[in-house]
C-alpha cells in the first residue's frame, strides 16, 4: 500500500510539473575560438598608450566597434592613412566607436616623434617592434586595419592605405555600429 501511494505522489508530481508554465532561460550565444582571423573572437592584449600614462586593454573596449591601425614611422603609407585616420575620427568621438593607433616602432621615441608630427586625438598605443600584438595578429606588412565588433568579434582586416579602402572600412563601421 506505502509503495502505491509513493507510486500515485510521484505520478501526480510529475503531472503538476508538467502542468507548471516553464520559464526557459535564453541560449547563451555560442562561443567562438580566439584568433586573429575573420569571424573568430578576438584576443585580449594590453598596450601602453603613447599620450599620457597608462595603458589600453582591448577588452574593454566591448561593446564598442574598434577599428585597430598597426602603424610604424616608417612606413611611407602610414603617413597618408594616420591623418586620414584623424580626419575621420572627429565623426566617431560621441558614437560607440573607438579608433586606436598601434604603433609598431622599435623605440617610444620613433613613435612619439612620428605622433608630434602627425598628432591625433584617438587612442595611440605602442607595442615595440610588434612583438605583443602586431606579430600575432600578423601585421607584417602596414598599415593594417582591423576592425572588431561590439562583441570582440574580428569582422574585417585590411592591408594598405587608400582613401576609397579608409571610406569602405568607415561604412562597415557604420553598419556594425546598427547591430
Amino acid at each position: 500500500m506505502t509503495h502505491r501511494i509513493l507510486l500515485l505522489s510521484t505520478l501526480l508530481l510529475l503531472v503538476g510539473c508538467r502542468a507548471m508554465p516553464s520559464v526557459e532561460e535564453p541560449a547563451a550565444a555560442p562561443e567562438r575560438p580566439l584568433g586573429t582571423d575573420i569571424g573568430y573572437q578576438a584576443p585580449d592584449w594590453e598596450l601602453p598608450l603613447l599620450q599620457g600614462e597608462g595603458t589600453l586593454s582591448l577588452s574593454a573596449q566591448r561593446g564598442k566597434v574598434v577599428l585597430v591601425s598597426f602603424w610604424a614611422s616608417w612606413c611611407g603609407p602610414c603617413r597618408l592613412e594616420v591623418p586620414a585616420l584623424e580626419s575621420a575620427w572627429k565623426q566617431y568621438v560621441d558614437k560607440d566607436a573607438l579608433f586606436v593607433g598601434v604603433s609598431l616602432d622599435d623605440t617610444r621615441e620613433q613613435a612619439e616623434g612620428f605622433l608630434r608630427q602627425n598628432p591625433v586625438s584617438y587612442a595611440a598605443a605602442l607595442d615595440i617592434g610588434g612583438r605583443a600584438v602586431g606579430n600575432p595578429w600578423g601585421a607584417m606588412s602596414i598599415p593594417m586595419t582591423v576592425l572588431i565588433d561590439k562583441q570582440g568579434v574580428v569582422r574585417q582586416k585590411h592591408i594598405g592605405y587608400t582613401p576609397s579602402a579608409l571610406k569602405n572600412l568607415l561604412v562597415q563601421v557604420d553598419e556594425l555600429m546598427k547591430e
